[in-house]
């Protein structure tokens, strides 16, 4: 059976997804910042997004917000470095188009943070181990 808090990241993924394209064409097309600034932008516009909501409407958690954020946030900052070499690896050495190599990314960096985020993140409690975690 699906996770009633997997369907609920999933929707505010695809959320956080729109926020982060958005803002990587927007700087990608407008800016002439390239493809690896842009890239950073979104994902990091789409990783507070998605802390924000998933926090707020998913998880509910009313406790050490900030230790929550910065968890997310070190998920977040390791998806980004991932990101980015895969983008530059795609773009550059395989010569796809920079938008769609943004998008080849997406799935496999979202796969990775949520199963961090579910096991580290959004525990009800911090101090509990991730095996023990069973919701």
């Amino acid at each position: 059976m699906i996770s009633k808090h997997l369907i609920i990241y999933i929707l505010i993924g695809f959320i956080g997804a729109a926020v982060d394209f958005s803002t990587f064409l927007i700087i990608n097309v407008y800016t002439g910042l390239g493809y690896i600034v842009a890239n950073t932008m979104g994902s990091l516009f789409g990783m507070i997004n998605n802390f924000i909501l998933n926090f707020t409407f998913n998880y509910k958690l009313k406790n050490k917000h900030l230790q929550r954020f910065a968890l997310f946030c070190s998920a977040g900052l390791i998806g980004i470095l991932g990101s980015n070499l895969i983008i530059f690896l795609l773009v550059e050495l395989m010569n796809l188009q920079e938008t769609l190599a943004k998008t080849a990314t997406l799935a496999v960096v979202v796969a990775l943070q949520y199963t961090f985020n579910r096991l580290y993140t959004f525990r009800k409690e911090l101090d509990q181990s991730p095996s023990a975690h069973t919701s």
